[in-house]
């Protein structure tokens, strides 16, 4: 069974604990602040949960296969929208 979370685009390591903290609400912060400098904030919606199917899925989209068992894990930020079914902003990591 695969179960295990991720976050892409980490900038600090403070930003870990923080995407565990459900205490935090908001807008989940974009790439980089208003600013233009790298966002290090955390928050509980960059933390994607990947099962089986998220596997089978990224194995289908950049593979053209449906199998997970060796699928390129993409790195992905959550973007505000529907919560069942998110949209991702991904690039491919190798």
């Amino acid at each position: 069974m695969v179960s295990f979370d991720t976050i892409s685009n980490l900038y600090d390591a403070k930003s870990i604990a923080e995407c565990y903290d459900e205490t935090i609400t908001g807008d989940i912060p974009g790439i980089k602040d208003e600013l233009g400098s790298w966002n290090i904030k955390g928050h509980p919606g960059r933390v994607i949960h990947v099962t089986e199917e998220e596997l089978a899925m990224f194995a289908n989209l950049f593979d053209g296969t449906d199998s997970g068992k060796q699928a390129k894990l993409p790195a992905c930020q959550m973007e505000e929208g529907d919560p069942l079914a998110p949209k991702m902003r991904i690039s491919l990591t190798n």
